[in-house]
């Protein structure tokens, strides 16, 4: 089994299983089966019950994974912007060595918020 299959030590059990259904979507690796992300995840499922939950149509697990990533990028992309912008406004002389101090502060503040936001809609649970 490639050592990338394996859970990482900041995963849960979930973030587990879609990172390795990402994979086998995206990447088509013929060392990795849905028997095998069955057999990991301890899954009650037959493979092809799995197979078929993530990858039939734009409406699926993984599609629908997929579109909140992106869609969570974009945002992320274009607040960015609108707080740079702000920045300038205001501060006109900020280099860019405190842009990206900023921005790093910035990411480490507000993206647990958004990613709660996002778990909270998504499943319903805090």
């Amino acid at each position: 089994m490639n050592k990338r299959y394996l859970k990482k030590s900041n995963e849960s059990e979930y973030e587990y299983g879609l990172r390795l259904i990402e994979i086998k979507v995206e990447e088509k690796p013929e060392d990795l089966e849905w028997s095998d992300i069955v057999d990991l995840l301890g899954l009650n499922v037959h493979k092809d019950s799995l197979r078929k939950a993530a990858s039939v149509t734009n409406y699926s697990g993984y599609a629908v994974m997929k579109y909140f990533k992106e869609k969570a990028t974009i945002s992320s992309k274009e607040l960015d912007e609108k707080l740079l912008e702000i920045i300038h406004s205001k501060i006109p002389d900020v280099d860019e060595c405190e842009l990206l101090n900023y921005k790093t502060l910035k990411h480490r503040l507000i993206q647990p918020v958004f990613l709660f936001q996002k778990r909270k809609a998504f499943t319903g649970k805090r």
